[in-house]
């Protein structure tokens, strides 16, 4: 059946404010172009698509369909050897020093995974893991303390007591969350111990501006202040 002007006009202006809207969403909001039609897609087609998803990161800046920055891009390969300095410091010493991964949710199940793995290439126990919620929660959601950066805080402290020096990776898809805000704030204020590194897939001025309940700052602020850091 045709569709009449009327219908094609709202159709329109639907397309339109959705665009608008998308537009204000911080990059890990939006939906990609690429998987515009998942829902059409077979099994293998969505194997496909979300592998040409996790492409783009690995694309050089120039080859890029967007401005985002990639895993080449010069600041990003700056601030990868600068990391990898600071990890090869710590290395020196792995009685006395650690490296901290921490996040909530996948963030946090992925740096469960990452120390593990680094522990077992390194053949040491430099690394550890922290996860909103401690270990139960690498098998089951566990929201309320995601939202808690006085936990995060609590929870790093236990873990780096007896540590001379700690390299803290806080990792944060969106920049958002309240558990690694309190980290990372907490840490910028102990810099003869921690060094502070976050990682994100926002730019820090998408960092989420919201203020955090029972809290003074926001990871915007967080985030501006570690910028400025470096």
């Amino acid at each position: 059946m045709k569709k009449n002007r009327f219908e094609h006009n709202i159709e329109y202006l639907h397309r339109n404010q959705l665009t608008e809207y998308e537009d204000t969403l911080p990059i890990t909001e939006r939906p990609n172009p690429i998987t515009h039609d998942i829902d059409l897609s077979d099994s293998v087609q969505i194997v496909q698509l979300l592998k040409k998803c996790d492409e783009e990161i690995f694309q050089k800046e120039e080859d890029s369909a967007t401005n985002y920055k990639t895993l080449y891009s010069e600041s990003i390969l700056t601030a990868l050897k600068d990391i990898a300095k600071q990890v090869q410091e710590m290395l020196r010493d792995a009685e006395d020093n650690l490296i901290v991964l921490s996040g909530c949710g996948t963030s946090g199940r992925l740096a469960f995974l990452l120390a593990s793995s680094f522990n077992s290439l390194s053949k040491t126990k430099i690394y550890d893991y922290i996860i909103a919620g401690g270990d139960k929660a690498l098998m089951t959601s566990q929201e309320l303390p995601e939202d808690n950066p006085e936990t995060g805080i609590k929870m790093l402290k236990a873990i780096t007591n007896m540590k001379k020096k700690v390299l803290f990776i806080g990792i944060s898809c969106g920049l958002s969350a309240p558990f690694v805000a309190g980290q990372l704030d907490f840490c910028m204020n102990n810099l003869d111990k921690f060094t502070p590194v976050l990682v994100g897939f926002n730019p820090i001025n998408m960092a989420r501006p919201d203020k955090i309940e029972g809290w003074h700052l926001t990871f915007l602020q967080v985030a501006d202040r570690l910028q400025e850091l470096h």
